[in-house]
Order: structure tokens, then C-alpha cells, then sequence
């Protein structure tokens, strides 16, 4: 009952210090400016009698908002908690506090409840709203809405967190740098993390995972942000570079450069043909039109259609299946497919001897037999 008192008087000091207020209004304010502008948008596709060709359009500019907004709900994740302890340690308000018979834990419980509601209505009023407005004016929609929804809100809660910890330990603009800092951190990492897995630069991979350790803010937001749009154009691109796919039973896969007027420059021109082969390939790109999960699976671009529900758990499977294995010669082989793909199969094979010698030549026989053993008792 104390926590939800506190909780109810933080929301209430959010109040009467306008903050909540100035939120709403401005909300309000990014939603005209941003529906005003899709209006728009969508009169010119409808004028021209192009609504087939705005699919990419549309989801571009609703993921575009989704993006500010995400800014947004992190913005005021931190602005709303970071002096919300440090605050009243600096006034002694917490003292206050402290000599009646509340625990400190109740205190901070309290005040973090209180915020994650207002984030909770914050993410409903802004990515919300961005949805609705697009939904409302085209009937347009993103996939997966509620989970994509949770991952942001996900997120918010994540850095609200961080603040409010922050702060029972270090001063408020202490603490404000500290909370800016380390999502400034996961940003950057994630895009070294994609650049990285584009080309193929395991450093650069290995230094964005880092990041999203330390914070997994960006992580949040690539996880939502895939989950509300099909893969096509950049999207599809990206997914070419994966070792294998497994794909949800609603999946669908799409080459959109040619109707947007694009030259592919991530590899699909080349990728895809070798996948699928050239004339399947051609059919994707020239025309534009999508595929389905089972058409994918049958070309030969996914490996495995699972429900949408399993779909996260039989893939982390498979992840620890791999894992389980040798990690250098995971690698290793993983290397020598991917390079040996690029080229003819006589420089392949030229390949694997030069590589594969050298690390037979300095095997562990004696850890080979354990493994083997293993694998004899597991009959694989």
C-alpha cells in the first residue's frame, strides 16, 4: 500500500510540475505535425493513382516516426527520473521521508511505478498515435503492433531504471550524464554492430554486442522495428547476409528496389541469385512482387517455417545447438563456405586445404575423442 502511495504522489509532482502537461501537449503537437504531413503524402500516391507503389512509403515514413518517437520516450524516460532520488538527497526531502516508517526500497519502488505508468501512456500517445494516424488515414498497418509496442516500452523502462539507480548514488547532473552517456554508447554500438555484420567484420560485430551489454536500449528498438515491418528492400537486403533463416508461417520476403527506383547496394543483386538462383532471382527484383514463407522455404531462402509463436525459441535453439559445438571449428568452417562461395570450386577446394591443414595438424586428440564419444552416444 506504500508503494502505491508514493506512486500516486510521483505521478501527482509530475503534475504540478507541468511536466505532465507539457508532455501531453507536445505529443499532441508531434502527432498534428506528423499526420498533416502523411495527409499529404497520401493525397499525392492517391492522385496519381499509384497506391499500389506505396506500400514502401508508407511503412518508410510510419518507421521514421516510430524512430523520433522512440527518441522521444527515451528523452523523457530520463528527463522525468533522473533527479527524482538525487533531487531530494540534494534538498535532504528524502529525509523527510526516511524518519517516518517507510523503507527506502518502498520509496524507490514507488516513484519507479509512478514513472513507468507515465512511460507506459507515453508510448500509447506517441508510437500509439503515429500507428493510428496511419491506420486511420490509408488503412495501413505494421505487423506484430502489440509486441513492437512492448519493446519499446521495453526499452523506456530500461533507461528509467538506469536513471533512477543512478541516482540514488551520484548527483543529478552526474546522473543525467551518466544516463545520456550510456544509451549514446548503445546507439552507436548497434550501427557498428549492422555495419559490421554487412561487412562481414566480426570486430566491429563483437564490439556492438559489447555494447547492447552494457545497455540494450538499441536493441530494444531493432527488435521492435523488425517485428513491425516485412522484410522488403533494405530489410530483405539485410537478411541475405544471415548464415540461415527461419522465417514466421506470415513471413513475407520482397525486393522493392526497382519500384522505388533503386540500385541494391547491400549485396542483393549478387546474393540473391546464388541463393535462389538467377532466374527466380530476376523474377523478385524486375517485378518487385513479395513471396510468401512457403515460397521462400521451396526456393531455398528459408530454412525452416515456424509459427509465429515458436518462432523466437526454435531459433535460439538451433543458436545453442551451434554453440555447443567446437567454437574454432565453427568458425573456421563458417569461413570457408562464406569465402569459398565467392569464388570457383577449385580455388574453394585450394581454400580448405590451406586453411583446414593447419588446424587439423594442431588438434587435441585427445579432447577429439571425448567429442567423438559424444557424439557416438547421441547417435549424430
Amino acid at each position: 500500500m506504500t508503494t502505491l502511495t508514493i506512486a500516486r504522489l510521483t505521478l501527482k509532482e509530475t503534475q504540478r510540475r507541468r511536466i505532465l502537461w507539457i508532455g501531453l501537449i507536445m505529443g499532441l503537437a508531434f502527432l498534428v505535425i506528423f499526420g498533416t504531413g502523411f495527409h499529404f503524402i497520401y493525397k499525392e500516391f492517391e492522385a496519381e493513382g499509384s497506391m499500389q507503389d506505396a506500400t514502401f512509403a508508407f511503412t518508410f515514413l510510419t518507421l521514421a516516426g516510430l524512430y523520433v518517437s522512440n527518441f522521444l520516450i527515451i528523452m523523457l524516460s530520463v528527463l522525468i527520473s533522473v533527479s527524482t532520488i538525487s533531487g531530494e538527497i540534494d534538498t535532504h526531502t528524502i529525509d523527510t521521508l526516511i524518519t517516518k516508517p517507510i523503507r527506502r526500497w518502498e520509496v524507490v519502488l514507488g516513484k519507479w511505478l509512478g514513472f513507468a505508468l507515465m512511460i507506459f501512456f507515453g508510448v500509447l500517445l506517441l508510437p500509439g498515435g503515429i500507428l493510428l494516424t496511419v491506420y486511420l488515414r490509408s488503412g495501413f498497418t505494421m505487423l506484430n503492433v502489440p509486441a513492437g509496442l512492448a519493446f519499446m516500452y521495453l526499452e523506456g523502462l530500461i533507461i528509467m531504471t538506469v536513471s533512477i539507480a543512478g541516482g540514488t548514488r551520484l548527483s543529478t547532473l552526474a546522473n543525467g550524464a551518466l544516463a545520456f552517456m550510456l544509451y549514446g554508447v548503445a546507439f552507436v554500438g548497434g550501427w557498428v554492430e549492422q555495419v559490421g555484420a554487412l561487412l562481414r567484420n566480426e570486430t566491429a560485430v563483437d564490439l556492438g554486442i559489447l555494447s547492447s551489454l552494457i545497455l540494450p536500449s538499441e536493441v530494444m528498438w531493432k527488435k521492435a522495428s523488425a517485428m513491425f515491418q516485412p522484410s522488403v528492400t533494405g530489410g530483405f537486403e539485410m537478411v541475405l547476409n544471415c548464415d540461415f533463416l527461419y522465417a514466421a508461417n506470415t513471413a513475407r520476403f520482397g525486393d522493392t528496389h526497382a519500384k522505388v527506383g533503386l540500385m541494391p547496394t547491400w549485396g542483393m543483386s549478387q546474393r540473391l541469385s546464388r541463393i535462389i538462383g538467377i532466374n527466380r532471382a530476376r523474377e523478385m527484383s524486375l517485378s518487385g512482387s513479395p513471396i510468401d514463407a512457403q515460397t521462400a522455404f521451396e526456393w531455398g531462402l528459408v530454412n525452416k517455417i515456424c509459427s509465429g509463436e515458436s518462432l523466437v525459441q526454435e531459433a535460439m535453439d538451433k543458436a545453442r545447438e551451434i554453440a555447443e559445438n567446437h567454437a574454432d571449428a565453427v568458425v573456421g568452417i563458417r569461413k570457408l563456405m562464406n569465402d569459398g562461395w565467392e569464388t570457383s570450386l577449385a580455388s574453394g577446394l585450394e581454400l580448405e586445404d590451406t586453411l583446414s591443414r593447419p588446424f587439423n595438424q594442431a588438434i587435441d586428440f585427445s579432447v577429439m575423442s571425448d567429442r567423438l564419444g559424444q557424439v557416438k552416444k547421441s547417435n549424430r
